[in-house]
C-alpha cells in the first residue's frame, strides 16, 4: 500500500485520500461537459453511480500500489472539488502518469497548480519516482501552462489520437524528471 502523510497541505488545497462520501461533489463537479471535454476516460453524460464505482477502484488500486489518487480540498471549504493522480507506478523504473480535473467553478484560482505541486513533491520526495510524465489535449492550453509551469517539458505530440465528442483531437505528451524538479526555483518544498 502507498502510505502518505497524515495531509498533504499547501496554501491553498489540502490533497486527501477519497471516501466514499465524496461520490455526491465528485459526480457533481465531473458532469459538466466543459469539464469532461478533455478527459478522455470520463463518460459524458457522466452517471452519477461510476462516482462511488471510481471511489472503490482508487481505495483498491492504492492498497496494490498502483496508483494514487486524491480529492483536492481548497482551505476552507471541506469538499472535493477536483482529483489528482498518480497513475500506473512503476517502481522498477521508478515512474508515473500524472493526470487531473477539477470542477468548473474552481477554475482560475490557482488550485490545480499548486495541487499539481503538490502531487509531485509527493511522487519525487516521498514515492522516490524518477520521472513523470503527463498529456494533455492539443486544445487545453490551460492545462498545458500548468504542466509547463511546474517544469515539464513538451516531449510529442500524438496527432488525432483520441476521439471525443465526435471529433479527432491531438495530444500532447510532457515529461519531468527528478532532476529538473529539484533543480526548478518553484519547487514546492512541503
Amino acid at each position: 500500500m502507498l502510505k502518505l502523510p497524515l495531509k498533504i497541505e499547501g496554501l491553498l488545497v489540502r490533497l486527501r485520500p477519497l471516501k466514499t462520501s465524496d461520490a455526491e461533489d465528485i459526480y457533481k463537479n465531473v458532469k459538466d461537459k466543459i469539464v469532461s471535454q478533455y478527459l478522455s476516460q470520463v463518460p459524458y453524460p457522466y452517471p452519477k453511480h461510476l462516482a462511488l464505482k471510481y471511489i472503490k477502484t482508487t481505495q483498491r488500486n492504492r492498497r496494490l500500489s498502483r496508483s494514487l489518487t486524491l480529492g483536492i480540498v481548497p482551505c476552507g471549504i471541506n469538499r472535493v472539488v477536483g482529483l489528482i493522480s498518480l497513475m500506473n507506478i512503476n517502481k522498477q523504473n521508478q515512474e508515473a502518469f500524472l493526470g487531473y480535473w477539477l470542477g468548473y467553478k474552481y477554475w482560475n484560482q490557482g488550485y490545480m497548480s499548486e495541487a499539481v505541486n503538490l502531487m509531485l513533491n509527493f511522487g519525487f520526495v516521498n514515492l522516490k519516482l524518477h520521472r513523470v510524465s503527463a498529456n494533455t489535449f492539443e486544445e487545453n492550453k490551460i492545462s498545458q501552462r500548468i504542466l509547463k509551469r511546474a517544469g515539464f517539458k513538451i516531449e510529442g505530440k500524438a496527432i488525432n489520437k483520441i476521439c471525443r465528442f465526435n471529433k479527432w483531437h491531438s495530444e500532447i505528451q510532457f515529461g519531468l524528471l527528478d532532476s529538473d524538479y529539484f533543480k526548478n526555483e518553484k519547487y514546492y518544498r512541503v
